[in-house]
């Protein structure tokens, strides 16, 4: 009797462990799909802080390296982590690195970003550019006098959404404002390299005159329904 008892303690033991490890697999399956592909309103608080804080001192970073002297068309991003932004200037006018302003590069969060675009150009890492016009930034909207941006591109769209609460930028119908055309050149060909090309407007009568926001991407293409936030550092 004894050992019959002992075996059957034996077995509930083992199928307890089972389940418990089943129901943790689970769990975490869950945690991990949710900060992937839909953050919640606190994550995407804390997420919309962070990129809101860095972009800030990028932006602080660029205009003190001006106040010291450098042109915008000296201003480099050049880094160790995203290829593509090394052309010659004075190591004094490097945003990143161990000369100039010296700050660190940080890349995205991988759970701010939607993984369905994992594959798309710029994905993962903070894209700075000068081929886009923000409509009524710098009092000018002439192609030519295109801004230089700092932007991340394919968002959550919980967190696009509170990035724009916090910047009191409008969600019209609760969902981020669209842009008419998907404007934003994510790839190398339209990395800063010290010029400014293209005319690309991101115009939105909510966007119209911010120097910070994000949008969903209208148009056609393959960026079309993605969501991306913008950081002006030169109005031009």
């Amino acid at each position: 009797m004894r050992k019959n008892q002992s075996g059957n303690v034996f077995v509930i033991i083992l199928v307890g462990i089972a389940l418990f490890a089943a129901l943790g697999y689970t769990v975490s399956r869950g945690f991990r799909s949710d900060s992937t592909n839909n953050l919640t309103k606190r994550q995407a608080d804390l997420a919309a802080g962070e990129i809101l804080n860095y972009a800030q001192k990028i932006s602080r970073t660029v205009n003190r390296l001006r106040r010291n002297g450098c042109s915008e068309s000296e201003i480099s991003f050049e880094n160790s982590a995203v290829a593509d932004y090394d052309f010659v200037t004075r190591d004094a006018c490097r945003v990143f690195g161990a000369t100039g302003a010296k700050l660190i590069y940080k890349a995205p969060e991988s759970s701010w970003l939607a993984s369905a675009n994992s594959g798309s150009a710029g994905y993962g890492s903070w894209w700075f550019g000068g081929t886009n016009i923000i409509t009524d930034v710098g009092g000018n909207t002439q192609p030519g006098n295109n801004e230089l941006l700092a932007v991340v591109g394919y968002l959550d769209q919980n967190l696009c959404i509170r990035i724009n609460d916090k910047l009191g930028i409008t969600n019209p119908a609760g969902v981020p404002p669209q842009d008419g055309s998907a404007s934003v050149i994510l790839a190398d060909a339209g990395k800063y390299t010290g010029t400014f090309a293209g005319s690309n407007a991101i115009t939105d009568t909510n966007l119209d005159g911010k120097s910070a926001a994000c949008f969903e991407s209208g148009g056609t293409g393959p960026a079309t329904g993605t969501y991306h936030f913008y950081q002006v550092l030169i109005e031009r």
